[in-house]
């Protein structure tokens, strides 16, 4: 178990248990992902919320086969305070009207940021808007996927601390902590 700082207002903690998980699981669960939304869904372009989904969106591209493009939003800063708000730092210049789009992040925790990049890029008037998330913590959201959006999930996971190997300084000791875990 860890200790981590959740809100930086209230400087409140909670213990939390860690899940650690390979780059060669991640590739592994896109693929599958990749799998499920071609079977009712093909996007023309892939939004990468920056962070988290700069990753599995790539990976998802070797199947999808469209470009991608990149936002910048956080809720969350590098020391992993939480901001008030979202905060917007990187939009796009391209045009998304009539294109089928696909938003792309690793983990749906509270669905705060999903929401929030979902109805701003409504207002950019694509085609059809869908979402997908490597991981969705299987707990109560405080925001929701409008209903015009698909929504695809590569696992469900407890309310853990998920520890992607990008986040890692040290990826053997990340490494070493997956291969501890399975045992």
């Amino acid at each position: 178990m860890i200790i981590f700082k959740i809100d930086n207002i209230y400087n409140q903690y909670i213990t939390m248990s860690k899940f650690y998980i390979s780059y060669n699981e991640v590739h592994n669960i896109m693929h599958k992902l990749s799998v499920e939304i071609l079977k009712d869904y093909k996007p023309d372009i892939i939004i990468s919320i920056t962070g988290g989904g700069l990753v599995p969106s790539r990976i998802i591209r070797n199947y999808l086969k469209c470009d991608i493009l990149c936002i910048g939003v956080k809720l969350y800063n590098a020391d992993d305070t939480r901001n008030n708000e979202i905060v917007k730092y990187q939009w796009l210049e391209n045009n998304l009207e009539n294109k089928k789009v696909l938003i792309v992040d690793e983990v749906d925790d509270t669905r705060t940021t999903l929401e929030y990049v979902i109805k701003e890029l409504k207002k950019e008037n694509p085609k059809e808007l869908a979402c997908c998330v490597i991981h969705n913590k299987k707990k109560e959201k405080t925001c929701k996927i409008p209903s015009y959006c698909s929504y695809y999930v590569g696992e469900e996971t407890e309310d853990v601390w998920i520890c992607y190997p990008w986040e890692s300084k040290n990826i053997n000791e990340h490494q070493a902590h997956c291969d501890n875990q399975k045992k």
